[in-house]
């Protein structure tokens, strides 16, 4: 039996030629996200699926546009989406973002940040079988240290409980719970009528002094 290819834990920097492979992987890591299957419950869950290519290549492409920092880890094991600061994604794709994600989240932000200068991870995911390994981890160390240089901090929205946890132990800290789809939804982003609907989690980073 032959050994298991240790993987490569360096973290490598891509521009926009990259985004095939960071649609791939967003199109399966997030294929359960409670938010994101909120976003697009509309959909039978074969027909979901099915577009989650076009929604993330639709998303990244709009990121990328408005200058992203797009890095990966263990050949694409990992990878995430750091906005500078100042950049936007001005590409909602549903309705639900514009009129209920992004204001809870922008409120959340004014309350953490007023006027100041951040960062913004849009989208930090791990295909399924690479979980548990440290790879987001290093991602996001590898963000942090952008910040760092600059004396920015970062931003992030937690989407599982998971995450918020993982993020904790990196030194961020939940500046407000969320919830979207309430009466609305299940937490794991189906219809359900009267459901309790989908905690998001805002949280902050600030380099040490």
């Amino acid at each position: 039996m032959s050994e298991q290819k240790p993987l490569q834990r360096a973290v490598v920097r891509h521009d926009k030629e990259s985004l095939p492979q960071a649609i791939s992987l967003y199109s399966s890591a997030f294929k359960d996200d409670p938010v994101i299957t909120y976003m697009l419950n509309n959909f039978t869950e074969e027909a979901r699926l099915a577009y989650l290519p076009s929604y993330f290549r639709a998303i990244l492409t709009a990121a990328a546009l408005n200058k992203a920092i797009i890095a990966d880890v263990a050949d694409w094991q990992c990878c995430g989406f750091l906005m500078p600061p100042g950049e936007k994604v001005d590409n909602p794709m549903t309705w639900k973002t514009l009129f209920e994600y992004t204001p809870v989240s922008d409120k959340a932000k004014v309350k953490a940040l007023g006027k100041s200068k951040y960062y913004y991870v849009f989208f930090i995911g791990t295909s399924a079988d690479s979980r548990k390994q440290g790879l987001a981890s290093i991602v996001i160390k590898d963000f942090q240290a952008q910040a760092a240089a600059e004396k920015l901090p970062v931003w992030l929205e937690a989407t599982t409980t998971y995450s918020r946890d993982l993020y904790e132990k990196l030194g961020f800290q939940v500046v407000e719970e969320m919830v979207i789809g309430q009466g609305t939804c299940s937490p794991d982003g189906l219809p359900s009528r009267g459901g309790p609907g989908v905690p998001i989690w805002g949280m902050i980073w600030r380099p040490q002094s």
